[in-house]
């Protein structure tokens, strides 16, 4: 339950919340360090999350914090975990986000642009996909899926806040790039998630003796950094290796297109058996592989068997990576 109060949200929980509120926070430090050690930026613009602080939240609350916080990713849940739960972070920590995973130094000035949202399916992607293997793991059951992301206006707001359940939890997100402390994210889920991801950790035996369980009031459940946190370049990268194995399993759908090209309506409409369409191609240029339409490689077609195949030429740098979506 959560009571509001000017100044400072103080959250009360029964019996042992404040252990459950720091088993979620535990587990949900190791969740961001799985997806720092899958995003591909240069050493000075590592990405580190620190969990600030969790816990309840109330329908009050949640439209000051979307304000607050405009950028928003809907992640639509699996359905035994509830219906949605969204991430949310401000204009500034989105854009200072897009320059790490674009590999180019932050500017202050950027405002975040349409090209810049897409991008950001490459900064929450990480996160879901880390806390989809973490619930695998745990509890045999997918994390969900990056539904919309979207600079959200007083309308749309309106709408996130509308499918949201009443009974929720949040997480706060402080964030750094490189040496700098660039913002903050807020993770809004269902108040059922995370108590059944905190049931699964480990959590501290309570003290004997005490007649039963006893309320307990946190000012905010101050937590210690996360590990990455505090983490070392050359240890970051050594963490990623062991971090990534967490994922290796997910299936994605890789595409190798040969070309595309514009064509008018009324030239699709008259295309018929034995039609020719010339692709902007040359014949002997390498065709390219996609995975969920971004651009990681070139190749040549090649005979395996039966089959056709392709012949990897070339691996596209993280930096072209990004330039692909734009």
């Amino acid at each position: 339950m959560v009571k509001e109060r000017k100044g400072k949200q103080k959250t009360t929980l029964g019996g042992a919340g404040d252990v459950r509120g720091r088993a979620f926070a535990d587990m949900l430090g190791s969740i961001l360090e799985t997806a720092c050690g899958i995003y591909i930026v240069p050493e000075e613009l590592q990405i580190r999350f620190s969990v600030a602080l969790v816990g309840d939240m109330s329908r009050d609350t949640l439209g000051t914090v979307l304000d607050e916080l405009p950028v928003a990713a809907t992640i639509a849940l699996n359905e035994e975990l509830g219906e949605r739960g969204v991430f949310l972070t401000d204009a500034p920590t989105a854009s200072a986000l897009v320059a790490a995973v674009s590999s180019r130094e932050p500017d202050a000035e950027r405002t975040l642009s349409e090209e810049d949202i897409n991008v950001l399916h490459d900064v929450f992607g990480p996160i879901v996909h880390a806390f989809s293997a973490a619930c695998e793991e745990t509890i045999g059951r997918p994390f969900g899926t990056i539904e919309n992301i979207e600079l959200s206006d007083p309308v749309s707001r309106e709408r996130i806040a509308g499918q949201l359940p009443e009974a929720l939890s949040r997480a706060t997100i402080s964030v750094t790039i490189g040496k700098d402390a660039s913002g903050k994210m807020a993770f809004i889920l269902p108040v059922n998630l995370m108590e059944v991801l905190a049931e699964t950790a480990t959590l501290p035996q309570e003290s004997s003796g005490s007649s039963g369980p006893k309320a307990q009031t946190y000012e905010h459940v101050e937590l210690k950094q996360s590990k990455v946190a505090s983490a070392k370049p050359h240890e970051l990268r050594e963490t990623s290796m062991e971090n990534i194995d967490l994922i290796l399993d997910i299936q994605l759908k890789l595409t190798a297109r040969l070309g595309q090209v514009e064509m008018p309506v009324g030239e699709i409409m008259e295309l018929a058996p034995g039609s020719v369409i010339d692709i902007d191609r040359l014949v002997d240029e390498p065709v390219e592989l996609v995975v969920n339409d971004r651009l990681i490689a070139r190749g040549e077609i090649v005979v395996v068997q039966e089959n056709f195949g392709i012949r990897i030429t070339e691996i596209i740098s993280p930096k072209d990576r990004i330039k692909s979506l734009r």
